[in-house]
């Protein structure tokens, strides 16, 4: 299942969710680039604060504004007044508090993310944050051996190491790792193939070996 499909998957279990237990989604972006200092990271990280310590159940989705501006949004699940009441409780600042209740339409051209290794499936369970199923995700080891996962690069790491690890396509049936060297960028040391996920695992544990 590639990223759109499990994006198109992930909305639908919103408006599920939404259905079944109320929601309403709500941003904090100041839009108005006149306005000098906007700070919306910080107001986004209050706002996914508020959200967790109340131990509210969401799903996080954004649209990239430019380069370096990204509109954070939260689907927040549960009877809509309820969950204004609690946002504006805890809310210090005086500006750029956004609700909306057309979750259809909201959803729209935004963008999802999804648990990629195991360890991040934890974190979206003990967060409370709306995910797919593990049979949709092809979820990934957090460590492997040496290797850790480097989830904002979407590589492994081992001290000057690289590893790629690709599951299988329907071009390509094997799972591979392509493994590199961080130093003399572009180096590729070696290629590892496996027909299971245990078998790739087991070579990249020990590809020094080999």
């Amino acid at each position: 299942m590639d990223g759109f499909e499990k994006d198109e998957l992930l909305k639908k279990c919103i408006l599920e969710k939404a259905e079944k237990d109320g929601c309403v989604v709500v941003c904090a972006f100041d839009d108005d680039p006149n306005h000098k200092n906007r700070r919306n990271t910080k107001r986004s990280r209050i706002l996914k604060g508020i959200i967790l310590e109340n131990q509210l159940s969401y799903c996080y989705f954004f649209k990239r504004k430019s380069k370096i501006e990204t509109v954070d949004y939260f689907a927040v699940f549960g009877n809509p007044e309820e969950t204004r009441e609690i946002i504006e409780k805890n809310w210090e600042s005086s500006r750029l508090l956004n609700f909306y209740d057309d979750i259809p339409a909201i959803l729209e051209g935004k963008s999802f993310n999804h648990p990629v290794t195991d360890k991040e499936y934890e974190l979206f369970e003990k967060r409370h944050e709306l995910h797919l199923g593990e049979e949709n995700l092809n979820l990934l080891p957090y460590s492997v051996g040496p290797w850790i996962y480097d989830s904002r690069a979407h590589i492994y790491r081992s001290g000057q190491f690289l590893c790629s690890l690709h599951f299988p396509t329907d071009k390509n049936p094997e799972y591979v790792a392509s493994i590199g060297i961080v130093r003399l960028i572009g180096v590729h040391i070696k290629t590892i193939t496996a027909k299971t996920l245990e078998e790739i695992s087991d070579g990249m544990k020990n590809w020094k070996k080999d």
